[in-house]
């Protein structure tokens, strides 16, 4: 039991730890951005390159946890990669190499997320109950952190980035190696994966399940109604007079709320995944109809910190969902797949599509199409939630 409490403690730990290290180096680069005077239609495509980075890095790097059978090494190795590239992004001179950086970084921390998580849901006994609460303390932690490192950056400037990434990042890798690793294949047979003829051929493996197709095509909408939220709040904030240091208080609230309702975790197993999931999509639509009223800082602020609550039903449905309808050998893949579609793959579309928005009919018009993304998020699982719930 105590080695149990000691585990769980050092992957809450490790949560906590990775979404500082990406807060420190990613969550602000639109703002570093903004800041030199790039304009908002290309900082739409800052974003692109990101998600887009982290896009292919999921399908890549999920079926290398998969096919190497270690969670632990593909998460530590892509966490290394990432810093020398955060020098970069902050000290190049020239623009592209920097967003170059940033797309490249993406690929490498991006898909770290669900490996993470994937890695806490099978080594973690009665991981189900206890997710919650380790998963919530990454959403405390990146809520404060980012609350504090917002006017750090005010006063410091920066080019304090890459500094404050390598020292978190030190400290994760310390607390990860310390970790037991979860051998992926370990008692699974993988059988099918062998006769599937590698990644494409897993893929292909997932593509037949009907219920994880439209699973997988309600967080791509999900996503491209209000992946992009967050890296656009520099500039609805602008709109209404708001600056960076009301971006940090926005990015607290947020995850605060997230993580109230990720430690409702154990009270929300009765409900099913597939519910939660249309939940989520449920509450972005909402959320993004208020973004048509944000008229001051304190509307935008509420709107965009309303997304925690669908985050945390998204994330938890997420999880719970593919875990339940992918074959064991196939988690990682299918983990990252989903937040490839949902993280990346939606966020990059939503972000061309709410940059353009933006400039051409403003929050109102941006509003409406976003909440109508996850309108059709919602009934593409109404077939799913039938037979689940019926």
């Amino acid at each position: 039991m105590a080695q149990t409490k000691g585990v769980a403690l050092k992957m809450a730990a490790m949560q906590g730890l990775y979404w500082c290290a990406v807060a420190s180096i990613a969550s602000y680069a639109t703002a570093m951005f903004h800041a030199e005077g790039v304009p908002a239609g290309l900082i739409g495509l800052v974003v692109l390159i990101y998600t887009g980075g982290g896009f292919l890095g999921q399908f890549v790097i999920g079926a290398l946890a998969d096919r190497l059978h270690t969670d632990r090494g593909v998460f530590l190795v892509g966490m290394l990669l990432a810093i020398p590239l955060g020098f970069g992004l902050v000290m190049l001179r020239d623009f592209w190499l920097r967003v170059a950086c940033l797309g490249l970084i993406g690929v490498l921390i991006i898909p770290c997320a669900p490996i993470l998580d994937t890695w806490i849901l099978r080594g973690l006994p009665d991981s189900e109950r206890r997710y919650g609460g380790v998963r919530a303390t990454g959403s405390i932690a990146y809520a404060v952190y980012c609350a504090v490192y917002s006017l750090a950056l005010e006063h410091f400037g920066y080019g304090i980035m890459p500094w404050v990434n390598l020292g978190m990042t030190a400290v994760l890798i310390i607390v990860a190696v310390t970790v037991p690793d979860v051998d992926p294949g370990a008692g699974t047979g993988t059988a099918e994966q062998g006769e599937s003829g590698g990644f494409w051929g897993d893929v292909k493996v997932l593509l037949r399940q009907r219920d994880l197709m439209l699973v997988y095509l309600a967080l791509l909408l999900t996503g491209v109604g209000i992946g992009s939220l967050l890296n656009l709040l520099p500039v609805l904030l602008q709109n209404v007079g708001g600056d960076v240091s009301v971006q940090g208080l926005t990015i607290l609230l947020a995850c605060l709320l997230e993580a109230v309702f990720v430690l409702l975790n154990t009270k929300l197993l009765r409900v099913p995944d597939v519910v939660l999931l249309a939940a989520g999509a449920a509450g972005a639509a909402l959320l993004l109809l208020g973004i048509i009223a944000a008229k001051s800082v304190f509307w935008v602020v509420t709107a965009c910190t309303f997304r925690g609550a669908s985050y945390a039903f998204t994330l938890l449905g997420m999880r719970r969902a593919l875990l339940r309808l992918a074959p064991p050998e196939l988690v990682n893949t299918a983990q990252n797949v989903g937040d490839g579609l949902y993280v990346c793959l939606g966020a990059m579309l939503g972000s061309l599509m709410s940059g353009y928005l933006l400039e051409t009919g403003g929050p109102p018009l941006m509003g409406a199409v976003c909440a109508a993304a996850e309108a059709a998020a919602f009934l593409a699982l109404l077939p799913v939630m039938r037979k689940k719930t019926g």
